[in-house]
């Protein structure tokens, strides 16, 4: 008596199709992944706010005013078309930061007076320390926002307001300092990046 033997192998098309499929799924977890890492989170922070300061940096110093605006669709009240001061409005500590045009002109952001759009760093990430050589003593940059302002003829800050650290009253200060140094961090501090803005006007990313 014979029998017959019916097994059968995968056939190689069935096992390209298999490793294929197996491919892009590890392709998605490894991106997935990678980009919720507080390093890539960090960067990815850190780059958006060097770019929102250039954009800053050059609405206020084109002097365009209404273009400029026109730029920020999701700026809210775009009102105004004169050539005002541009600016980025950040504090320590906080997880939200503003590009905005200082329509009332008092040198700092006002959410009724002037047009703006928000921008939060990702969870985990955070604005821990705002070092200005030469005036931290005078700022009280650890409690209350600063605003870098940018108005043409300047190619770096126009006006650089901060809250008096001695002062009884919120009273503004009004500097040029010659560098800004932003650090944010992740993984509670370990990680680390600074957007450093120097006298010449050039916004960098860095690794300290």
């Amino acid at each position: 008596m014979y029998s017959t033997n019916n097994k059968k192998g995968f056939t190689l098309i069935e096992m390209l199709v298999v490793l294929a499929i197996i491919g892009v799924i590890s392709t998605v977890v490894i991106r997935r992944t990678s980009l919720e890492s507080p390093e890539t989170k960090l960067d990815l922070a850190a780059q958006d706010l060097a770019t929102a300061m250039r954009q800053a940096q050059i609405s206020g110093t084109t002097g365009s005013g209404e273009d400029s605006v026109n730029v920020y669709t999701s700026m809210t009240d775009q009102s105004s078309a004169d050539s005002l001061a541009y600016g980025i409005d950040l504090r320590q500590g906080r997880s939200i930061y503003y590009l905005f045009r200082d329509k009332d002109k008092n040198g700092y952001f006002t959410t009724n007076g002037d047009s703006w759009s928000s921008y939060s760093l990702p969870p985990g990430v955070n604005l821990n320390k705002v070092t200005i050589p030469g005036f931290d003593s005078s700022c009280d940059t650890a409690n209350n926002p600063i605003a870098l302002l940018f108005k043409t003829p300047f190619i770096t800050f126009a006006k650089f307001s901060c809250w008096g650290a001695s002062q009884g009253s919120l009273t503004p200060l009004f500097y040029q300092p010659s560098l800004i140094i932003l650090e944010l961090t992740a993984d509670g501090t370990v990680k680390k990046r600074n957007v450093i803005m120097n006298s010449a006007g050039v916004i960098q990313v860095t690794t300290p």
